[in-house]
């Protein structure tokens, strides 16, 4: 099939990387010079993994092409689908259609007759259910009704491509298809993924997209309340989760602890969900609680720290890990920069690492006092204490034991829960996780782990303490 994809940003490069890698004809249209430069020049804007290779191969073989705003007429009018994928969250907690708007006025007069139309994007409900008289007020006179689709994009960073090619389901919202021709061309279109079809009013597909998201947040705070109060009586949060998941209502996904979502979905989701119901005059203190927990969460790091050191005034703290999740070299609403404006704010000093040379430069920009190092070792070298932040795999792999010979003091607050308490201690740090207790370094003389439950409850009372009455 002929696709042309609308906006080049994460989904959008992603969506037309992988249609082509299926097989189609595809021309991804970019307005701005600087991205569009750099996909002809073989750079990729954003990282993802083997997104590089995709597209590369796919450029070689004359199925993927790059254009801008001047091509658009020509590659619209010949498609047999065109995908808009463009931004709608203002960054500020709320929706903005300005910019979805603008690209259909655009391309929607230009659209040839058989054209489907369908929106990547993430739309407001609101928006969604105009967007059928939207369209139809825009169409040519010789394209006729336009099938217009509302195609929601379920793909995780970091594992993009594989989620875009082996999908739980396809969700098919119907804006306008009075033929059905738009829905042919979206089972045409998706026919490689063999992934089950679900078709649906676009109102109903663009609540069920917010849906499944505020969910994944609901799981994501519930763990991290289950595991403060974990730490309240001594349980350990990884034992207390394996057995609520052997329930097959429960299922095991998103129930880890940590110190809070990021990216450019889940919050601005459960934000933008919150105003909009508020503007409804819709009671959702679920919601509420769930945007409260996850703003907390990059606080209880400052708060153990505070505990485990008497103090962070002139204290060195290596924080491991810059991007909201692995993978990826994304710091849109990443926890590590509000922690380390935290510790920052509360007088020490910060060096962080991260695999991602880009995410480096660009914390160091966000968050002004924050030092960078090229290396893990450089960064924990005389520090008093180590956070990790991102669960890189690199940290994992890591040698502890040497690690622990250079700080100042072997102290780590795991924000993720991703190392192996056991093996720290053994390696001489003093461990601490949420919802794991805090463990102390196991002398020559002992084969097992300390696990000191006292020191949590401790960290649990300083957490109530310190926060001065927060609402948990």
């Amino acid at each position: 099939m002929r696709v042309s994809v609308v906006g080049l940003g994460y989904v959008g490069l992603v969506t037309a990387a992988s249609l082509a890698e299926w097989g189609n004809q595809v021309v991804g249209i970019e307005a701005s010079e600087a991205r569009l430069s750099a996909l002809r020049d073989g750079r990729m804007p954003i990282f993802e993994p083997g997104l590089d290779e995709v597209v590369q191969r796919n450029r070689e073989s004359g199925r993927l092409q790059f254009a801008g705003p001047d091509a658009m007429s020509r590659a619209v009018h010949r498609a047999d689908i065109v995908m808009v994928a463009v931004g709608t969250h203002d960054g500020h907690g709320g929706w903005q259609t300005d910019t979805i708007s603008s690209t259909l006025d655009a391309l929607v007069p230009m659209l040839g007759a058989g054209t489907t139309l369908v929106v990547r994007s993430t739309l407001p409900p609101e928006y969604v259910a105009s967007l059928a008289s939207y369209v139809e007020a825009r169409a040519g006179e010789n394209s006729g009704p336009v099938p217009t689709i509302l195609n929601p994009e379920f793909m995780r960073e970091g594992s993009a491509l594989h989620d875009f090619m082996q999908p739980d389901r396809v969700v098919i919202g119907l804006v306008s298809d009075e033929t059905g021709l738009g829905q042919r061309a979206l089972a045409e279109l998706y026919a490689p993924s063999s992934a089950p079809m679900v078709v649906l009013p676009a109102l109903d597909a663009s609540v069920g997209k917010l849906a499944a998201n505020l969910f994944l947040a609901t799981k994501i705070s519930f763990a991290n309340e289950l595991a403060g109060i974990c730490d309240s009586y001594g349980a350990t949060i990884d034992n207390v989760v394996a057995s609520m998941t052997y329930d097959k209502r429960i299922g095991t996904g998103f129930l880890r602890p940590g110190v809070g979502f990021g990216g450019s979905c889940l919050p601005h989701q459960v934000a933008m969900t919150l105003l909009d119901a508020q503007s409804r005059e819709v009671h959702a203190p679920l919601l509420a609680a769930v945007k409260q927990i996850n703003e907390f969460q990059p606080r209880r790091v400052l708060l153990a720290l505070n505990r485990m050191l008497s103090g962070l005034h002139d204290a060195r703290v290596a924080l491991l890990g810059l991007t909201f999740k692995p993978d990826t070299d994304d710091l849109r609403e990443a926890p590590s920069l509000r922690i380390a404006q935290h510790l920052l704010d509360a007088g020490a000093r910060v060096v962080a690492y991260d695999p991602m040379p880009a995410a480096r430069s660009s914390a160091v920009e966000q968050v002004p006092g924050l030092d960078v190092a090229e290396s893990p070792m450089a960064a924990m070298r005389d520090a008093h204490a180590v956070v990790l932040a991102t669960e890189w795999s690199v940290f994992r792999e890591l040698d502890w034991l040497a690690a622990a010979n250079i700080v100042r003091n072997p102290l780590m607050v795991d924000g993720r829960g991703a190392l192996d308490a056991a093996a720290m201690t053994e390696a001489g740090w003093t461990y601490h996780a949420f919802g794991r207790g805090t463990h102390q370094p196991v002398t020559r003389s002992e084969s097992v782990m300390v696990n000191v439950q006292n020191a949590s409850a401790a960290i649990a009372h300083a957490e109530g303490a310190l926060d001065g009455g927060h609402t948990r």
